[in-house]
């Protein structure tokens, strides 16, 4: 690790293999593994602005400490999205419609 900081609810990790986002899970470990497997899913149907959950060294999704789970992927920099927003919503909606290579 080189350098760690804190952005939101989440770490940007510098690594020697690049940079990754850890969170700290704050849903059921089925749901973020199902969001995991959609996630796959969709890259591997060209969807390439999707983040790639980075596993342990056993394979595992989760790294569990006395009292949380964490998990990493893909750090991807940009701007979060306010929804509120109807300019925010149209662009990230276009965004989507584009990050699929045909």
């Amino acid at each position: 690790m080189k350098d760690i900081e804190k952005v939101k609810n989440a770490y940007r990790v510098s690594t020697n293999l690049g940079t990754l986002c850890l969170k700290r899970l704050n849903t059921s470990r089925y749901k973020k593994l199902n969001a995991s497997i959609v996630a796959e899913a969709l890259r591997k149907n060209n969807f390439l602005n999707i983040p790639r959950y980075i596993r342990t060294k056993n394979g595992h999704l989760f790294s569990q400490t006395k009292k949380s789970l964490f998990y990493a992927e893909e750090w991807i920099d940009g701007e979060e999205c306010n929804f509120n927003e109807i300019n925010d919503a149209t662009n990230y909606v276009i965004l989507l419609a584009h990050s699929s290579v045909s």
